[in-house]
């Protein structure tokens, strides 16, 4: 039986989201701009034990927003018995921009276990993000991103309007689903739900982590750029995530011939570059460009030069 332990971050909110920009199409001005009419954001974890003799032990944490600013939090639970454990951790990042363009990142990851001392551990994870909008006129969206859940994870991406739209619905389990849509809004109210949720189990003879996480930016396009739309998310998935020791970084496309990966700590500052290096894939020692172990904390991986990047959370 392994654990891992998430220690509570403080994030600097700024920072972190310019080091996660996303590069967005602006509507000109004969587009119709996507007008906001609410925000949703919630994070929640949970963890109980049943021990074999003794009253259960449990704890959760609850985190729900409705105000239209930038979100940026991470809930951590860590329930403990004997040498048995239940372990969560939840976050989401998003933001509003003018124009209707947004983005959002979350996840959870979920684990158990029992030794001698409990006949059942339970941790649960989870992350929402709903947004409402309208639009005044036909206009032009596109939607990029990913959803992707393993174990007893899953996650879902929803997207339901008025006018005749057809609903668009993904959901993943045990997999990772690229999203890579352009859509065509016709004048009327929309929602669009993104959400992951889980568990990590552990009964006397197994053990059943859970995962799941999203990243999703959504930008309405000038027809003139309907067919030949800019990219809105190129970052990099890493795993395991969180990491304690060693990052495999993962790129969709071959790097950049001379293009440094870098490191950035969630103040803004570089702590490594792992040089210029091509290809689609890398690992991260979790080490700074003195060879010493970075604290824990969460940082993020992006290409030199691009915009978008990916969060991971390093654990000690």
């Amino acid at each position: 039986m392994t654990r891992t332990l998430t220690r509570s971050l403080t994030l600097s909110l700024v920072p972190c989201l310019a080091a996660m920009a996303v590069v967005v199409v602006s509507p000109t001005a004969s587009s119709a701009a996507i007008e906001l009419a609410s925000l949703q954001r919630s994070i929640t974890v949970f963890g109980s034990i049943a021990p074999l003799e003794g009253e259960g032990q449990f704890d959760s944490d609850n985190d729900n927003v409705s105000h239209t600013g930038p979100y940026d939090n991470q809930l951590d639970v860590l329930v403990e018995y004997g040498d048995s454990f239940a372990q969560t951790t939840a976050f989401q990042t998003s933001f509003h921009n003018d124009g209707g363009s947004i983005f959002a990142t979350g996840g959870f990851d979920a684990s158990a276990g029992v030794g001698t001392s409990a006949q059942f551990s339970e941790a649960l994870g989870a992350t929402n993000f709903r947004y409402q909008f309208s639009v005044d006129q036909e206009t032009h969206a596109r939607l990029v991103g990913f959803l992707e859940a393993t174990g007893l994870g899953r996650a879902s991406i929803t997207i339901v309007g008025s006018g005749g739209f057809e609903t668009y619905y993904r959901f993943v389990e045990n997999e990772r689903f690229d999203v890579d849509e352009t859509f065509v809004l016709n004048p009327g109210g929309y929602q669009m739900t993104i959400d992951t949720n889980g568990f990590g189990q552990a009964f006397e003879d197994r053990e059943s982590p859970g995962t799941g996480e999203f990243e999703i930016a959504f930008a309405p396009l000038s027809p003139a750029s309907v067919e030949t739309p800019a990219l809105l998310a190129t970052a990099p998935t890493v795993s395991p995530n969180p990491v304690s020791s060693e990052a495999q970084i993962q790129f969709r496309n071959a790097i950049p011939e001379g293009r440094d990966v870098e490191i950035i700590a969630a103040n803004g500052r570089a702590v490594r570059s792992l040089g210029p290096v091509s290809g689609a894939n890398l690992t991260w020692d979790t080490r700074d460009e003195l060879g010493a172990l970075v604290p824990a904390g969460v940082y993020f991986v992006r290409v030199q030069g691009e915009t978008s990047s990916t969060r991971t959370v390093v654990i000690r």
